[in-house]
């Protein structure tokens, strides 16, 4: 559905901005997220991850695991 495409390219693109070693708070601002709490709840849920999670992940902080994916659609 159109509502499920837009939350995945929205986690996407926050994805992208964690890598780059935005902020949490930052990348869910950056892609239409009106709180922190909303972001870090749909990111978790969409990912399998937190944010902050991700983000050490991908910067490949010591203690990061890799997101659980792949990403559920419902």
């Amino acid at each position: 559905t159109y509502p499920q495409w837009r939350t995945i390219t929205r986690v996407f693109h926050a994805m992208i901005l964690l890598a780059e070693g935005r902020s949490v708070t930052e990348s869910g601002r950056s892609c239409g997220w009106a709180t922190t709490s909303a972001f870090i709840d749909t990111f978790t849920r969409t990912v399998g991850q937190t944010p902050g999670g991700y983000r050490a992940a991908a910067r490949g902080t010591a203690d990061a695991s890799p997101p659980a994916g792949p990403f559920p659609l419902s």
